[in-house]
């Protein structure tokens, strides 16, 4: 298992997440006030990919997080989220320099841009979490509050409304079946109450009140 972290810090455990040990690592470049370890997505052992800054970039190892190799192919400016299906196919999603929301797929190796049919046009609101079903169904979180949906594999995505208050960011997306998801979020008055559920397979999104609490969270990991 890894732990990836604020001011560059990779930890993995090799003894089923009793102990973990830094690991000393090279080839990942961090820019000043972005050294932060934003996402981690092993698809073995050995071979992983990471998202950094959100300026840094995403990157690729293939010795178990010793070495990184940066995936300079990406399309975008900023970077966080990240979905790995094996080794050669995946996306990694942020924001344009001047836009907003991006996704780029990986199909067998090579990078391309996939379409988004109605971005927020901020750069600060980037992708910040992906998940996919199977290889036709995805859905992504937004700083927006959006959901982003597929269902072609990714090359599409729509832009879905959660009912969010203006300023509020979702922070992760995890889908459980063909109709059942949930996503986080971060309220900045710590006004949150419970955590969203969408049963028709993303197209519209409520609070849970199952996750309901008097103690107004901020749902960060899903």
């Amino acid at each position: 298992g890894y732990i990836g972290g604020n001011d560059s810090l990779l930890l993995k455990s090799t003894d089923g997440g009793e102990t973990w040990n830094e690991l000393a690592y090279s080839g990942v470049t961090y820019y000043p006030g972005d050294e932060h370890i934003l996402n981690l997505k092993f698809v073995t052992e050995n071979i992983g990919y990471m998202t950094t800054g959100p300026y840094g970039g995403a990157y690729k190892t293939i010795d178990g997080g010793t070495t990184w190799t940066q995936l300079s192919t990406i399309s975008l400016c900023f970077n966080e989220g990240l979905f790995f299906l094996d080794e050669q196919n995946g996306f990694i999603g942020g924001s344009a320099c001047f836009e907003g929301e991006k996704i780029d797929k990986m199909t067998a190796g090579v990078i391309s841009a996939t379409n988004i049919n109605s971005s927020t046009n901020t750069a600060d609101n980037r992708i910040v979490d992906i998940d996919f079903l199977d290889t036709d169904y995805g859905l992504a979180a937004s700083y927006s509050g959006y959901i982003l949906r597929t269902t072609d594999g990714g090359n599409n995505w729509d832009t879905i409304p959660t009912g969010l208050a203006s300023g509020v960011s979702l922070t992760s997306v995890g889908v459980i079946n063909d109709t059942l998801a949930y996503a986080g979020y971060d309220t900045p008055d710590g006004s949150g109450f419970g955590i969203l559920v969408t049963e028709d397979a993303g197209l519209t999104w409520s609070m849970d009140i199952n996750w309901a609490t008097f103690y107004y969270p901020d749902y960060l990991c899903l």
